[in-house]
């Protein structure tokens, strides 16, 4: 209980001093919070494909709609889900923060790049704040539908529940390591060095978490249907 208490101490003293703008981004280099954040959007839907198949329900609603119904409807409200779960959630939070604490405090640090050049003013960090939320609550929408597609593949409540994070780790790492693949982690923190233009990075980002959101959404369209079909043999 002490630790705890000396932990949020701790915590009120820096969001005083540093301004919520800096301990938001200091919170979103931490690896663990990043793949925790991803764990809780995927509690909502992630594990509904399965949680149906093996209830035995599946066949019971593509029959009163389509299989190619049942696969997309899946994909957006998997997507949509753990999106709105991070981004309503974080913008709540910083809300509530604002309410006791400093939103930005002046820093004596120079930021450059297209977007966290918008923490050098107190009238754009918002902008920062806001587009930074949004670009991580669709990476995390992207994870969750990675999730989909392997509770799809093994058809278990945990593998749904934890693909998104094993997903992220990995892809992640082959994205750091291999040069020709975009830096994944890096593209959900909002950095990237392809143009000082905040609208081509911007179009670049999402494009690129699209793309793989729909190859994820691919492999669960192959793996769900083939289930379906054994289930209505």
């Amino acid at each position: 209980i002490g630790a705890s208490f000396s932990s949020i101490s701790a915590a009120c003293e820096s969001l005083k001093a540093n301004g919520i703008v800096s301990c938001y981004n200091f919170m979103m280099d931490i690896g663990s919070f990043r793949r925790m954040t991803m764990f809780a959007a995927a509690l909502p839907f992630t594990s509904q494909f399965c949680t149906e198949l093996k209830s035995n329900s599946t066949v019971l609603i593509v029959v009163r709609s389509s299989r190619r119904n049942y696969i997309v409807s899946h994909v957006i409200v998997c997507f949509l889900t753990a999106f709105a779960t991070v981004f309503i959630g974080m913008l709540l939070c910083i809300g509530a923060l604002d309410l006791f604490f400093p939103f930005f405090v002046e820093s004596f640090n120079e930021y450059d790049g297209a977007f966290f050049s918008l923490m050098n003013s107190s009238n754009t960090a918002p902008a920062l704040v806001l587009w930074s939320v949004f670009d991580f609550s669709f990476s995390t929408g992207m994870w969750a539908v990675s999730g989909l597609a392997l509770s799809a593949v093994f058809p278990d409540i945990f593998v749904a529940f934890c693909a998104p994070v094993i997903m992220n780790y990995l892809l992640e790492f082959v994205s750091f390591e291999v040069d020709f693949f975009p830096d994944l982690l890096a593209l959900s923190l909002t950095h990237t060095d392809i143009s000082d233009n905040r609208a081509i990075c911007a179009v670049y980002i999402i494009s690129v978490l699209t793309l793989l959101t729909v190859v994820f959404a691919f492999i669960f369209s192959k793996a769900a249907g083939r289930r379906i079909r054994n289930e209505m043999r």
